[in-house]
């Protein structure tokens, strides 16, 4: 169910001090700016009510999260969360479109992308809003620190899947896939997903037996 509007969102958000970063007059900005330290960090492209980003940046104390979310109001939600965590300096939170990260942000900065749940987008004639599409894998190239560097993408939707993994294999001279299940919480012994952390979404349709994707990928 989508989620009531609320008015008073950008408010809310521009009153935090500690999570939210104004982005109005912002471009070009250095990410380890808004951190007083030189930990690695990571960004999550589409972070929702914040569930993901603020679990993993508990778990992971020597790392910087930053949680982009163009929607305002959903946001909140992930700000309100933040706040009634004690202690938590490694997070970040920022309303921003996707498909003008390379305005907003440094290339060369980011050392892991998430990309969890995105919209599936499936009509064909909307192909190009899929964050897996090839233009927005250029984007996540530039932002990364290199190469090497790696974007985790999960989802429930059957489309999306097919359509990102088709995409990374068929493009092997551009793309590395190291490791992908289309049944994540039955390869748990896999890979690194012991270390899994979900999403609300990934509660949600794991609850309802709906299986999870799962690929991470590089670049050559």
């Amino acid at each position: 169910m989508r989620l009531r509007f609320n008015k008073k969102a950008v408010e809310l958000l521009n009153e935090d001090r500690d999570f939210f970063v104004q982005t109005n007059e912002v471009n070009n900005l250095d990410p380890n700016k808004l951190f007083n330290n030189n930990n690695p960090i990571h960004l999550e492209i589409g972070s929702g009510k914040g569930d993901f980003i603020i679990q993993m940046a508990v778990k992971y104390p020597n790392i910087n999260f930053i949680g982009l979310e163009k929607n305002e109001t959903v946001l909140a939600k992930a700000l309100k969360k933040a706040q009634q965590v004690q202690h938590l300096t490694n997070l970040k939170l920022i309303s921003y479109d996707a498909k003008e990260l390379l305005t907003l942000f440094m290339p060369h900065k980011f050392d892991q992308i998430y990309l969890n749940f995105s919209d599936p987008w499936p009509k064909a004639r909307h192909e190009k809003r899929r964050l897996t599409h090839p233009n927005f894998l250029k984007i996540y190239q530039t932002l990364l620190i290199n190469d090497n560097c790696h974007i985790e993408f999960k989802s429930d939707n059957d489309s999306l899947y097919d359509y990102t993994y088709e995409l990374l294999n068929t493009n092997q001279d551009k793309y590395i896939i190291h490791y992908h299940t289309t049944d994540l919480y039955h390869h748990l012994d896999e890979y690194n997903n012991a270390n899994n952390v979900a999403t609300e979404y990934e509660k949600k349709f794991h609850s309802l037996n709906k299986n999870i994707y799962k690929i991470v990928f590089s670049y050559k």
